[in-house]
């Protein structure tokens, strides 16, 4: 690993470690989005949410498999939709390339709850179903041994307390991300601390509250994303969020740690080929 004042003369690529480039958002412009991310040297990992924008993210890995890579699950708002986890796991079991590198994203959603029609669960059923379909999840990333993406949001001690029932704190194995972080440092120490990764967004760049949380979470373990079609960063604030836009967030962590956007681009390259991109050789 370089110092933080000194960085290899290798050129590495961006990594945007979350982004659902398979959306119908993209569809008008998708591969000149995937030719400027060439350009640019920005790989993606495609997150599913369903079990058909997996499968279209597993398509679309598959046929840029330099530039793009998938993950397969269920996000918890469609939790209702626990039924099609077999398929997820077909997914799985049919991937001969190795573009599939993760499960997800999973994981509890307070805020939004699932997305059906109006009343159809009362919040205690509503947070006992996203439970069950986030454990399954858990259990279909240990057998098959990925990493989990997780979604998280207004439900950290929950989601920690069920983390912390499959896995051991203080162990060093790796066993996923925590995308799209917004929570305390005591929250970041915990997911640290059982084995988890922190994302950022392009949220950083306009919301200085997170750049204490930026500064504590250790380079080793961090990693930019875009969520697009989500949460463009400055300068880009209410365009569509694409890809490329993650260097962005690069240069907001360069700045906020006080080093080198080289070094951050070797060392979040470096932890994606570690942790997620284990196909990919470094030279």
């Amino acid at each position: 690993m370089s110092s933080p004042t000194q960085s290899s003369t290798q050129e590495f690529p961006y990594v945007d470690l979350h982004s659902h480039l398979q959306f119908e958002d993209f569809d008008v412009d998708r591969e000149g989005i995937i030719a400027k991310m060439q350009e640019e040297g920005v790989i993606t990992i495609n997150v599913g949410t369903t079990l058909e924008t997996s499968r279209l993210g597993v398509e679309l890995a598959a046929n840029y498999a330099e530039t793009c890579y998938a993950t397969v699950g269920l996000h918890p708002v469609y939790a209702d939709e626990g039924k099609e986890e077999q398929g997820l796991e077909n997914l799985i079991v049919h991937d001969t390339s190795g573009q599939i590198v993760g499960i997800g994203e999973c994981g509890m959603d307070f805020f939004r709850g699932i997305k059906v029609e109006e009343d159809k669960f009362a919040e205690s059923e509503d947070k006992v179903i996203q439970e069950k379909v986030f454990i399954d999840q858990i259990q279909l990333a240990i057998k098959h041994n990925l990493p989990l993406m997780l979604h998280v949001r207004d439900s950290y001690q929950k989601t920690l307390e069920i983390l912390s029932k499959y896995f051991k704190a203080g162990e060093l194995e790796y066993r996923g991300n925590a995308h799209f972080f917004v929570g305390t440092i005591e929250e970041a120490r915990a997911f640290l601390n059982l084995g988890f990764s922190i994302s950022f967004t392009g949220v950083i760049t306009f919301v200085p509250a997170y750049e204490e949380l930026v500064r504590f979470v250790p380079l080793e373990r961090m990693f930019a994303e875009t969520d697009s079609p989500y949460v463009s960063p400055v300068p880009f604030r209410g365009k569509r969020n694409n890809p490329v836009h993650v260097i962005e967030v690069y240069k907001k962590i360069a700045e906020i740690k006080n080093i080198p956007l080289e070094v951050v681009k070797e060392t979040l390259y470096k932890n994606a080929c570690k942790y997620w991109l284990k196909s990919r050789h470094i030279d």
